[in-house]
């Protein structure tokens, strides 16, 4: 839990690959001003989709807001993550949030500072390889 306390951001992105069942899903998390990028080729099956041995279920919640459910049935654990397509969400929207959580018996969600800034795209070398995570932006 700590270890996600210090993410300064997380961002992802769903693309299509000409398939409605089959895209692409991107992630970007930044540590210590450091990027870290996973990329995945998915297949959606319903409203959930399955990598690395973890299943992805979707929720619609607010105009531009998604849920995604991640839960890893190896390690028994269960996070739940609230993106939006604007940089910061209005009160309501994140008390809603937290008071589903807390109904759940999690721990209180961790919300990101919104004038942090997010890792830039990948270039296309860098996306190339999927599944690894790869990590931009240290310094030497």
């Amino acid at each position: 839990m700590e270890r996600l306390k210090q993410r300064e951001t997380a961002s992802v992105d769903f693309s299509s690959n000409s398939s409605e069942t089959s895209i692409s899903f991107r992630r970007s998390t930044r540590f210590d001003n450091v990027c870290h990028y996973g990329s995945y080729n998915i297949s959606l099956q319903g409203s959930s989709f399955i990598f690395d041995n973890i299943t992805t279920t979707f929720t619609h919640t607010c105009d531009d807001c998604v849920l995604l459910s991640f839960d890893v049935k190896s390690e028994k654990r269960q996070h739940f993550y609230l993106f939006s397509r604007r940089r910061q969400l209005q009160t309501e929207e994140i008390e809603e949030f937290k008071a589903q959580v807390k109904c759940l018996n999690m721990p209180p969600p961790v919300v990101m500072d919104p004038t942090k800034e997010l890792c830039p795209e990948e270039t296309s070398r860098e996306a190339a390889a999927p599944t690894e995570e790869k990590a931009e932006g240290q310094k030497d």
